[in-house]
């Protein structure tokens, strides 16, 4: 691993631990026990972004004041993953590269008593359905019908949950649950996280078909700011989309940020531009998104083109989505209720047919063929990481360097001399690929000197450089105290800084430190003071972990790979895909399909059944 010095924001934020226990709450004492290394802001002072010091974690903090919230505890807090609040959420599911992620989560809260909360959440490094659908049309490419069924899949868990209580792999539905309503499924509030670290039989596997995560990422909902439950009382309702004081179940269904329209969307990002106008998706009929598609893509199945169907409203392309009731071609009153699929259509119909699907492009069905899920990777859309260096607590670095080494050591472990000469040509390529990214880094660095890329460059501990050079040590220590209290002193400290210390022979270079920003980002920091000790600058280490496998930048060659063979009756005329593409498929449909506690299906019960892989 390389090491570069940097200098950087250390906040020095840890709990008191005689807080009285309602008004505090963290999931592990580790994360603020050295305080945070600041590394980007996002929405000014509200919202930023940090390193934990102690466990290397990336983590967003929200501060809320109270006029940002209406009920006794913000929005975001009251129905979210935390134990012991009003309706808590499910959280991550599985462990390492199988871990399941339904939900934003809450890590830490803190309450003060002008009633400012501050809220840490997880970091996810994959951005939102924005960002992937606007790299998609800047490549004048066309979103891959897989992950489109998998946003729909996922998506479908989400509603089912919100409306009936059925948590993610049971069908178990409570009959008195209290409905839900998040109020802004906004695509800038669905996020996308990969798993990057695998364990060794994934990463064997990986080697050979390419990373799951990349083609199959977790689709995630948050920013509950908006939320309420159907039983909340008028006056701590937030208007939501419509800026409506009623809690109704169709507002997470319906309009410019419905499931529908995020699905919709991703069919159409290859031509519109995801920002772009104020109806779209509504300015194209479904029908007509196959014709319009990019040179050499292929057309999108007739059962997705089903299913985006069902999410459009009569006389879509002649006026906006309305409110209330409105007129069918016929002339005919309906209500804005009974014009698009229901949570109960979207739980018996959708939700099987997109697992069905889903399954049979993961390869559950039969064996994918080699190089699939990398042929199908969608990876490349993740925003640029805020630098190509990470911030790494030291007994963090020798776990992840003997993991890298038993990485390498397992490379030529296949049962076979086909996969032993695979595996051994992919990781000259990997070391090929590691050399061009430390390239790429380094024009990565330049380029975000004024924007990402700095920030993020205050990963470190001065503590842990102290155990390498107790010279270097001192120098920190008189950085970070001179930087902020003493200006033109701390200013002759940052010229001795812009040298740098590489404790390596790699040819990394970092970026030089851009003090007018390190300014900036204290005053910000600054504003909470009165909550925090205040932050000072220091110099600290980060480092460069060699990539054990290659990550995707450009799209993939066209054209997409099939799905596998079989298990989906995508043809079959009895089978559920036949009922459901009809346009006379009641929203009133109760499927009988059941899932046991395994998380295998049970033939006898599940019609949408697929046989695991042999």
């Amino acid at each position: 691993m390389t090491q570069l010095r940097y200098q950087t924001i250390h906040c020095p934020w840890t709990h008191d631990p005689n807080l009285d226990p309602d008004s505090f709450w963290i999931s592990d004492p580790k994360i603020d026990r050295r305080g945070f290394i600041f590394f980007k802001s996002l929405r000014g002072s509200k919202v930023q972004a940090f390193f934990s010091h102690a466990t290397g974690e990336p983590l967003v903090r929200k501060m809320l004041v109270r006029e940002a919230y209406r009920s006794v505890t913000p929005e975001e807090l009251r129905i979210s993953t935390a134990p012991g609040v009003l309706r808590r959420l499910p959280g991550p599911m599985g462990e390492g590269d199988k871990q399941e992620i339904f939900f934003n989560e809450l890590v830490m809260w803190r309450w003060w008593e002008d009633d400012t909360y501050s809220i840490w959440y997880k970091f996810y490094n994959g951005g939102n359905l924005t960002d992937l659908a606007d790299q998609y049309y800047q490549h004048n490419r066309a979103v891959p019908e897989h992950f489109i069924w998998w946003v729909a899949y996922r998506l479908a868990l989400v509603i089912r949950y919100f409306n009936f209580g059925a948590r993610p792999h049971s069908n178990r539905e409570h009959a008195h649950w209290d409905l839900i309503a998040h109020r802004d499924i906004a695509p800038e509030n669905i996020f996308l996280h990969y798993h990057d670290k695998l364990g060794k039989d994934a990463m064997r596997n990986a080697r050979k078909y390419g990373n799951p995560s990349h083609a199959f990422p977790e689709i995630i909902v948050g920013d509950f700011g908006e939320s309420n439950l159907a039983s909340d009382d008028r006056e701590i309702v937030k208007g939501g989309i419509f800026a409506n004081p009623d809690v109704k179940s169709w507002e997470d269904m319906c309009y410019l940020y419905w499931v529908g329209n995020n699905l919709r969307r991703l069919a159409q990002a290859s031509f519109y531009y995801f920002d772009g106008a104020e109806d779209y998706p509504d300015e194209m009929t479904v029908d007509d998104i196959n014709d319009n598609l990019p040179p050499d893509e292929t057309p999108y199945s007739d059962d997705l083109i089903n299913l985006l169907k069902r999410f459009e409203y009569p006389g879509m392309l002649n006026r906006p989505m309305p409110e209330g009731e409105f007129k069918d071609a016929d002339g005919n009153n309906i209500d804005i209720d009974d014009a698009h699929p229901n949570a109960r259509w979207v739980a018996d119909v959708m939700l099987p047919l997109a697992r069905r699907k889903v399954r049979r492009y993961r390869g559950e069905v039969s064996r994918v063929p080699a190089g699939y899920f990398t042929d199908i990777d969608v990876s490349w859309t993740r925003p640029p990481k805020i630098m190509p260096y990470e911030y790494t607590p030291k007994e963090l670095q020798r776990q992840n360097n003997q993991d890298n080494d038993d990485n390498q050591n397992n490379q030529g472990d296949g049962n076979n001399e086909n996969e032993q000469d695979e595996e051994s040509s992919e990781g000259e390529e990997d070391e090929e690929g590691d050399e061009e990214g430390d390239e790429e880094g380094e024009e990565e660095d330049d380029e975000g000197e004024d924007d990402e890329e700095g920030e993020v460059d205050d990963e470190g501990d001065d503590d842990e450089e102290g155990e390498e050079d107790q010279e270097d040590d001192e120098d920190d220590e008189d950085d970070e105290g001179e930087e902020v209290e003493e200006g033109e002193e701390g200013e002759e400290d940052d010229d001795d800084d812009d040298e740098f210390s590489v404790i390596s022979d790699a040819p990394h270079v970092c970026p030089p430190t851009d003090k007018e920003k390190n300014r900036r980002q204290l005053a910000e920091l600054n504003e909470w003071n009165n909550k925090w000790p205040a932050p000072s600058v220091m110099v600290a280490t980060f480092g460069m972990f060699p990539r054990i496998i290659d990550q995707r930048i450009t799209p993939p060659d066209l054209p997409y790979p099939p799905p596998p063979d079989g298990g989906d009756s995508d043809y079959d005329d009895e089978s559920d895909d036949a009922g459901y593409a009809s346009d006379s498929a009641s929203d009133d449909t109760v499927s009988e399909f059941e899932d046991d506690s395994s998380g295998n299906d049970d033939p006898e019960k599940d019609p949408d059944y697929v046989p695991p892989r042999g």
